[in-house]
């Protein structure tokens, strides 16, 4: 029952977590063509940063901790490629995101109410936040792609 317990968690952190993260470039995209005084880019960017620290990243903490608690709960072998490989691109997804992804955010943020949407640093800033999130995109779909194949 404790697995299929964690198994749950699991399944819902994932949804959650990449669901939250696929919206973001939605938001983003929107706030983009929302006007010239940046309001609209203001609130799209701060909701994003709401949703990756309350939301998203919690959920992939869980993740981990789920994952490494099914593996020794139900008796999988260390062995498995896949497990390896997705706990490595975790451990990469989480790098990026701590280290990159969420100072770039912040900057985006601290720009834009400084010196507002029309200044070069902040387009200089929002392609890095959103190639990063290109990247990080691809990286989750390649974890998600692992747990459901489970390649040997």
């Amino acid at each position: 029952m404790l697995f299929f317990a964690l198994k749950f968690v699991h399944i819902l952190c994932a949804i959650l977590a990449v669901g939250f993260n696929a919206a973001y470039g939605l938001i983003l995209g929107r706030a983009r063509r929302g006007g010239l005084d940046g309001r609209e880019m203001a609130f799209a960017l701060k909701t994003v940063k709401v949703m990756d620290d309350r939301v998203a990243n919690p959920c992939y903490v869980l993740l981990g901790v789920t994952g490494v608690s099914m593996v020794m709960l139900e008796g999988y072998s260390w062995s498995y490629k896949w497990i390896h490989a997705s706990l490595a691109l975790l451990v990469v997804v989480a790098v990026l995101g701590l280290a990159f992804y969420t100072p770039t955010l912040r900057r985006q943020i601290e720009i834009l109410e400084t010196r507002g949407v029309a200044d070069p640093e902040f387009a200089r800033v929002s392609t890095r936040g959103a190639l990063l999130g290109s990247i990080l995109g691809v990286i989750v779909i390649a974890i998600v792609a692992l747990m459901v194949y489970k390649p040997s």
